[in-house]
């Protein structure tokens, strides 16, 4: 793993250079150099950070646990496009803090610091969330987010997850 000074930091840290690479840069990078990328499946930055300190590949923001964790109710479009924008760009947030907080360590303890690659970060969108100018304005809200990757379903709305009970 290379490693760059920040300016984030005090001198003499240093974080993964990865931090500088575009998220679906490093996705793609990912991709083509492993025969798969594993992402296990997220509602909130704790279970992003908790992916990122055990080394996994990716993070998946589910649209099912965001409803379940957030709202208390299974995926039924009870949430929009912003909502879970917004979750994954407080997600992405604070990888990229935490990456940071561990990498000073913690020098009243003598921890010595600890270097975390961030995980792209690949995002439910639903079936769209409407009409083609939903779906554009949607994938704008995730890019700004730093998001890597998402994907969309094909179903109607509501839709129905595939753990869900009402599946057909």
């Amino acid at each position: 793993m290379d490693l760059v000074a920040t300016p984030l930091l005090p001198e003499g840290y240093t974080v993964p250079a990865s931090r500088n690479e575009d998220p679906s840069r490093r996705l793609r990078r990912l991709l083509a150099s492993k025969p798969y990328v594993f992402g296990p499946g997220v509602y909130d930055p704790l279970g992003a950070e908790l992916v990122m300190y055990h080394g996994f590949d990716a993070v998946y923001f589910s649209g099912y646990s965001f409803a379940i964790g957030h709202l208390g109710t299974t995926d039924m479009d009870l949430y929009s496009s912003v909502e879970i924008a917004d979750g994954a760009r407080r997600t992405v947030a604070a990888l990229r803090k935490f990456q940071l907080t561990m990498a000073m360590g913690d020098p009243e303890k003598n921890a010595a610091p600890v270097h975390l690659e961030i995980p792209p970060v690949v995002v439910d969108m639903d079936a769209g969330y409407g009409n083609l100018f939903n779906v554009q304005r949607t994938t704008d809200l995730y890019v700004r987010a730093g998001i890597a990757a998402a994907h969309i379903g094909t179903r109607s709305c509501p839709s129905a997850a595939a753990t869900s009970p009402a599946r057909p």
